[in-house]
């Protein structure tokens, strides 16, 4: 019984120091890299480490895909605004009044990236299963307290919001739908 602890804290930490070295030398994909860190979980499930060394990788990765959104928006959005200039004469602007771009402000966002966005991507997918990974990693250890705790807390804001966003606009729907059939009626 002792022989089989130590094969699987040896098995852990073997899954802990690929998943690093596949990071590091970013050498094979993501899900690759994850599935080592969740072998590592797999063989020590109350171990903090593999949690934490989990967590921290799949947050890159959700920086990252928060990095392609942005980058996606901002293309999308450069493109709407010169589709307005071009457009101007169309839509009420003149040579001598011309619309002020700066005026399409959009709505309240996470570093910059519209809910809209945020919304209609898996990013709220990958921020639940972010924050799962850093809570068991506090659940199981207080090594990685100072590092994981404040990130907690600024992912569950995000998230909170998020999930607020998301029912306001639903509920602005509905109320558009509401007023369409009383006008209907």
């Amino acid at each position: 019984n002792n022989n089989n602890n130590i094969s699987f804290n040896m098995l852990s930490e073997m899954s802990i120091l690929c998943g690093d070295w596949l990071q590091i030398n970013e050498s094979k994909e993501p899900s690759i890299i994850i599935q080592y860190y969740r072998d590592s979980v797999k063989y020590q499930p109350k171990f903090e480490k593999s949690f934490f060394k989990l967590a921290t990788y799949m947050d890159i990765l959700w920086q990252r895909s928060l990095t392609y959104v942005y980058i996606f928006y901002t293309k999308q959005s450069q493109k709407y605004k010169h589709s307005l200039q071009e457009n101007q004469h169309y839509i009420g602007g003149s040579d001598k009044n011309p619309i002020d771009m700066n005026c399409l402000d959009f709505k309240h966002s996470i570093e910059g990236i519209p809910w809209e966005y945020l919304i209609h991507e898996n990013i709220i997918s990958q921020l639940s299963e972010l924050l799962l990974q850093y809570m068991q990693s506090l659940q199981y250890g207080h090594i990685h307290l100072f590092q994981t705790l404040p990130r907690i807390l600024t992912l569950w804001f995000d998230y909170g919001n998020i999930l607020n966003y998301t029912y306001l606009m639903q509920q602005n729907s509905l109320n558009k739908k509401k007023n369409l059939i009383m006008v209907i009626f």
